[in-house]
């Protein structure tokens, strides 16, 4: 599951197609399934990655922002992003059970928009959960809570994070390499 507008677009990788990443992918990761969203251009950073709309839970489940709070992730997101995502199949064929998330209640000073509870980091014992001093902050631990059982859920404060680019899955992805 992508958007195009982060993968392959005019910003991201401008020479490769969508059917010569998946070529790519299913080459280098063993993917046979894609789900593609259209997603948006120029309006972050990130130009829409995946994980603040939505991500797998597990192969029946996908964690989805809310139907009702979809269009206000992106100015020019299209509701047939969330069509997509509630009518995809996995590789066997199944449809995905939707899990919804909300959004936050307000608008993030700095982002513009509201804050994403979905791009949140997995570990082994823990969920690292962004939070935005917001009353949804708690509606989204208690739903993380119960997802991943076993897990404690930890809370961070990204008010500060997302202002430089990505969020908590983001900033966790990439290996830096150390000074010398």
């Amino acid at each position: 599951m992508a958007c195009e507008s982060s993968v392959v677009s005019p910003n991201r990788n401008p020479e490769i197609s969508r059917d010569e990443m998946e070529e790519r992918l299913r080459y280098y990761l063993g993917i046979t399934n894609f789900v593609w969203l259209e997603g948006a251009l120029n309006e972050d950073i990130t130009d829409a990655h995946i994980d603040g709309m939505a991500r797998f839970l597990d192969s029946h489940t996908i964690l989805a922002v809310a139907r009702d709070d979809f269009g206000d992730l992106y100015e020019s997101i299209s509701m047939a992003d969330y069509d997509k995502i509630v009518s995809a199949r996995n590789a066997a064929g199944e449809p995905y059970k939707i899990v919804e998330f909300p959004l936050t209640k307000k608008k993030m000073k700095g982002l513009g928009y509201k804050g994403s509870y979905l791009n949140f980091y997995v570990g082994n014992k823990v969920i690292l959960m962004p939070v935005y001093n917001d009353v949804n902050d708690s509606v989204a631990a208690e739903l993380l809570a119960r997802l991943y059982p076993g897990r404690r859920v930890v809370k961070i404060d990204v008010t500060k994070l997302y202002k430089y680019g990505g969020m908590l899955h983001c900033v966790t992805q990439q290996q830096p390499q150390s000074p010398r």
